[in-house]
């Protein structure tokens, strides 16, 4: 494909892709404000106002309009 041609032409470190674009994040439960035994939840979330385009191919025709 294309675009994966592309991208082998460029040196990209997978951790820096990722540090780029994300976040992490860290959140648990409280009850009564105590945290809940457990509950701790690490979440990697994208950099707010980022936004993607991709383009789509579809193999086939069985396709729906949208």
């Amino acid at each position: 494909m294309k675009y994966q041609d592309d991208i082998k032409k460029f040196d990209f470190i997978p951790e820096e892709v990722l540090s780029y674009f994300t976040l992490i994040r860290h959140q648990t439960a409280m009850q009564n404000g105590v945290a809940k035994d457990g509950s701790l939840r690490t979440l990697r979330v994208l950099k707010p106002g980022l936004v993607f385009h991709v383009p789509a191919v579809l193999e086939n025709d069985n396709h729906v309009e949208l």
